[in-house]
This record gives C-alpha cells, sequence and structure tokens, in this order.
C-alpha cells in the first residue's frame, strides 16, 4: 500500500543491488549494476530533491552490520556519510526524510541466536554522527518496522508489536521526548506480518498487513483521531493573487484574490506561520490562531513607488511606542492627499485627509506590531482617480 510511490525494500543473503528508472518507455540502469553489496536488508528513497538514495546492510564475519547509507550524484553512487553500525544483524531496514531533507533510518537489530535482545531502532543523521531517537521504542520485541513523516515533522513508526499478546500491528508517534501509541490495534485480534504504513492527504495513517489469524490475508486499517479541524480562508484586497503558504500545507495561489485552506487543526496562540508573496509588492508574515473558521484580510503594499516620491515624506520615530509625526516639505505638490493606515491583516485603524506638512499621529492604543502607512492623491481635478505616493511600515513597540 502506498499514498507516495517512492520506496521499495529487499532482504537476503549478500547480494549486489542495482537500481533502475523507468523512462516511460524501457528500464535504464541507475549508476553501475550491483556496486552496492547488501547483506540482510536495504531500501531505496528519494529525498525531496528527487535524489535517490539506498541504506543497505553490509555484515562482516563477526556478525556485526554496518548500515552504510549511499546516493546517486547524477554520475555514481557516493556515500555523502558514514552509516551506523550494530552489533546484530539488521532486519526490516527503511529510509525517509523529513522536510529538512536530514535522513532517518529504521530497522530491527536482530539476534540471530534466536534470543530476545532484538531491539526496534530508530535513528537520524545529526549532521556529525547518527541519533538514536528514543530508547527504548518497546518494551518487547518489535519487527517489520516502517517509518513516515506527515507534513509538520512528526515522525510516525508501524511494527509487528510482541510486547503486547499475539504480537498484533502497533503504531506510534516520536513528540520530540518518547514515543507515544497511536490509537490501540492490540484490541483488533491479529497476528500481523509484513507491514506497511502511509498518511492519507489528511496526514491520518494508515497501516495493512498480513494477518497470521486470517489465513495471511491483508486487513487494512485508518487511524481516526477525532481532531477538531476548520477552514482558514484568506481574502486579498484589490483581487490580487499572491502565494500563500500556511505551515504544514501545500502553498496556493489566491485565484481571483482568494485562498482556502482546510482541515487545519485547532492550533492556539501563537497559532500558525503563514506568508503571502507577490511580485512588485512587500512580503508579508504572520500567525493566525484557528479556533474555528478564520478568514485572514490582506492588504498588500505595492514596492513600485519612485524613490522621489519616498523622499518627499519621511515618518518619524521608527519604531516607535504609537506616537509618530508623518512630514512632508511640499503638501501643495499633492490633490487632496489622504492617509490610511492598515494592520498586518488589511484592517483599516486610520484614515483621513492629510492637510498639514507636519502630521502628528497617535495609534499607541493598537496592539503592538507592524502597520503600514500609504497615502494618497487624487491624478486631476478631471481625473478623479487615486495613485499611491507614498508607502512605508512603521513598527509600534
Amino acid at each position: 500500500m502506498r499514498f507516495k510511490e517512492r520506496d521499495a525494500s529487499y532482504s537476503g543473503g549478500l547480494y549486489g543491488v542495482s537500481v533502475m528508472k523507468f523512462n516511460g518507455t524501457v528500464w535504464e540502469l541507475i549508476g553501475e549494476r550491483g556496486i552496492i553489496s547488501c547483506w540482510s536488508g536495504c531500501a531505496l528513497r528519494l529525498d525531496n530533491n528527487d535524489v535517490p538514495y539506498i541504506a543497505s546492510a553490509q555484515g562482516t564475519s563477526d556478525d556485526i552490520n554496518t548500515l552504510r547509507i549511499f546516493k546517486y550524484d547524477g554520475t555514481e553512487w557516493v556515500e555523502p556519510a558514514p552509516g551506523p553500525q550494530s552489533q546484530q544483524t539488521v532486519f526490516g531496514l527503511n529510509i525517509r526524510f523529513n522536510s529538512a531533507n536530514i535522513p532517518h533510518v529504521a530497522y530491527t537489530e536482530f539476534d540471530p541466536q534466536g534470543g530476545t535482545d532484538d531491539v526496534l531502532t530508530v535513528k537520524t543523521w545529526t549532521g556529525t554522527a547518527w541519533e538514536k531517537l528514543g530508547d527504548p521504542i518497546l518494551d518487547g520485541v518489535g519487527y517489520y518496522p516502517r517509518i513516515e513523516f506527515n507534513n509538520q515533522d512528526k515522525l510516525y513508526i508501524s511494527f509487528q508489536d510482541y510486547s503486547y499478546g499475539p504480537a498484533p500491528a502497533g503504531v506510534k508517534v516520536w513528540d520530540g521526548i518518547s514515543w507515544e501509541y497511536v490509537g490501540n490495534l492490540g484490541s483488533i485480534n491479529n497476528r500481523a506480518e509484513y507491514i506497511d504504513l502511509a498518511l492519507d492527504q489528511n496526514q491520518q495513517p494508515w497501516i495493512s498487513y498480513s494477518n497470521v489469524f486470517s489465513n495471511y490475508n491483508v486487513s487494512i486499517y485508518q487511524y481516526v483521531n477525532n481532531v477538531t479541524t476548520y477552514s482558514v480562508f484568506f481574502n486579498i484586497a484589490d483581487g490580487l493573487e499572491p502565494e500563500i503558504t500556511l505551515e504544514g500545507f501545500a502553498p496556493q495561489i489566491a485565484i481571483g484574490g482568494t485562498a482556502t485552506f482546510t482541515n487545519v487543526p485547532e492550533t492556539p496562540a501563537p497559532g500558525i506561520p503563514y506568508t503571502i508573496e507577490l511580485d512588485g509588492y512587500e512580503n508579508i508574515s504572520g500567525n493566525v490562531i484557528v479556533d474555528g473558521d478564520e478568514l485572514v484580510n490582506i492588504n498588500m503594499t505595492s514596492t513600485n513607488i519612485s524613490e522621489q516620491q519616498k523622499n518627499q515624506f519621511l515618518v518619524y520615530p521608527n519604531p516607535s511606542t504609537g506616537n509618530f509625526t508623518i512630514e512632508t516639505t511640499n503638501l501643495k505638490n499633492f490633490i487632496n492627499p489622504r492617509i490610511e493606515i492598515t494592520d498586518i491583516t488589511g484592517k483599516t485603524i486610520y484614515n483621513s485627509q492629510l492637510a498639514a506638512c507636519n502630521t502628528q499621529l497617535d495609534i499607541s492604543n493598537q496592539p503592538k506590531g507592524i502597520y503600514f502607512i500609504k497615502i494618497t492623491s487624487i491624478e486631476s481635478d478631471e481625473n478623479k482617480a487615486e495613485s499611491q505616493i507614498f508607502i512605508d511600515k512603521i513598527i509600534v513597540q
């Protein structure tokens, strides 16, 4: 079962490993055939840049397995870092990458003498060494490990859980400190083998396995966690169509000035970070607190103001406590100039005619943060269309 067709695994004796790619017509060899040896398991995975990696367990006469990690650099297979070592035979090896493209490997350290020292293991590359995540993952023995990251970099692992009853399937999630069970698959009468794990588009885990108790028929389960989710709506003034990135979700283009993110989990302060980018406009970043369906109104600020226009106005002090001055040298150059101040969501907090060359303003009653100042003027007495003549940011702290 796969939602992302990016991996494969193989286990057996000492073999050479080859990788091939289907080009739409035929299979092509990637790199040299059989250059990587495989003792008790190997796994293939593409990283976030679609670079193929192989994790290979290579044994020695001392029953010590060296886990070697190879990547294809476009010409040949190279080792970007030394692999972790195990004092036991490695079984069920697989590899995954988080959003920072850091490799993580999972496997069972298998006691070839048939003892009870088989250890379920997950390790991450720190840049200088392989570090174990959580010790132990299980109180007992675990086999057939599979790991997957969700879009917020939570790491899930599935396994055959020999620490519970008849060795059913189990799933845990790494919370940054320890491994916690996800649901209770042990309540289902099963003895699971050949377990696989995937996350769907809503980041919910699915698990499949062969159930020994039902003549090895395949069973598939989805975890439903009853997490409350909402929608977040972005409304961009003037129908602009920027790219909006809400952390943990795929970026969207605000078609016609609107974008909607669904299945957003309830998130207290400080909220979920977002960024908004459009050529010719200043980038906007902020956080949205999600405790219901949320509407975020955005007023973007153009950067297409000439230096001559910018130099005709001065805002000081900046940053300020909310009391500041807007000064211009020649107000007579403009027809019916107006000043508008908006917050980061696009809400107008001040709008008035600019009647003096030296104008003192007070927005100290507003929350601390970034505010946008826009000064407009009509083009002529005959043409009443407004045009922007000045934009700036003021920081209230």
